[in-house]
C-alpha cells in the first residue's frame, strides 16, 4: 500500500470483515525506490573511507597511491516495524498509522595501496 493515509481505514475494514478473530501481526514500512538514497550513501561511504585512509597513511609517514579493492556491503534497514496488536469490535476510531524515518546504510571496505 503506497498511501499511508489509507492504511488505517484498510486495517479497519479487514477487522470489520473478520470480526473479533482478527489479529494484526505488525505493520512495517519500506522504501519503494531507494536507488538514489543508496547512491548518495555509497558516495559518502567512499568519501569517509578516503579521508580515513589519508589520515592513517599520514600518521604512518606514507601516502595513498590508489585503490586495490572495494567491497560494497549494503546494509539496508528492514523497515520500520510496529509490534503485533489484536483488534476487536470495541475499536471505534480508525487505526492510527504514522510514518517516521528509515535509515539507508551502506558500508564499504576499501583496500588502498600506500607508498612512502
Amino acid at each position: 500500500m503506497h498511501k499511508v493515509r489509507r492504511a488505517g481505514a484498510a486495517i479497519d475494514a479487514a477487522a470489520k470483515a473478520v470480526g473479533n478473530g482478527v489479529q494484526l501481526n505488525g505493520v512495517s514500512f519500506t522504501i519503494t525506490n531507494d536507488s538514489s538514497l543508496l547512491r548518495a550513501a555509497r558516495i559518502r561511504a567512499m568519501d569517509n573511507a578516503r579521508l580515513a585512509a589519508g589520515q592513517l597513511a599520514r600518521a604512518g609517514d606514507a601516502h595513498v597511491t590508489g585503490i586495490v579493492k572495494i567491497t560494497d556491503n549494503e546494509n539496508q534497514s528492514s523497515g520500520i516495524y510496529y509490534p503485533p496488536v489484536a483488534y476487536g469490535t470495541a475499536l471505534r476510531a480508525s487505526v492510527p498509522i504514522q510514518t517516521g524515518s528509515q535509515p539507508v546504510n551502506v558500508q564499504v571496505t576499501v583496500i588502498y595501496s600506500l607508498a612512502n
